[in-house]
């Protein structure tokens, strides 16, 4: 956003944004995850990050900021959904189901981040925002994949 002239202050509350959104994303995603698949919540949360984080780059400068803030409630709302299918995957070891969940992906996303950089450094952040993108479709298509423990919920007949 610097290159459309927003100072630091009004980029850091942005991000402020992008992550209070992103946690009463996960809010509702939990609330709904009791009424619902959590693999199909998960889908769906995907499938709307591509499309704006794709649009953040091609929109006047409060169009995108909107969207960036947006695609933060879809992205942070499937952590909490994660941590609990790890759950069911490990239901005898919590602990290692969470920090798998937790301590995995922001250990491999600090590494994956030095390299980022380096790749926008050589092609521009924009495309390599759109070669990231690819990661989210990837996944998307293996939750299709994926299969899924029914649980019983106090919701569900």
């Amino acid at each position: 956003f610097s290159k459309h002239n927003i100072d630091i202050i009004h980029i850091s509350v942005i991000l402020l944004a992008f992550g209070l959104l992103g946690g009463i994303g996960g809010v509702f995603s939990s609330f709904f995850a009791d009424r619902l698949k959590r693999n199909i919540l998960i889908q769906i949360a995907y499938a709307l990050v591509v499309p704006l984080v794709f649009f953040i780059f091609k929109s006047d400068t409060p169009i995108s900021i909107g969207l960036f803030i947006l695609s933060g409630f879809f992205m942070i709302s499937t952590v909490p959904l994660c941590i609990s299918m790890s759950h069911e995957i490990f239901p005898n070891n919590l602990s290692l189901a969470s920090s798998l969940v937790m301590g995995l992906s922001s250990g491999s996303a600090g590494i994956a981040i030095m390299l980022l950089g380096k790749l926008a450094d050589r092609i521009g952040i924009e495309k390599t925002i759109y070669f990231i993108l690819i990661l989210p479709v990837i996944a998307l298509i293996a939750m299709f994949f994926m299969p899924y423990a029914e649980r019983k919920s106090r919701y569900l007949a």
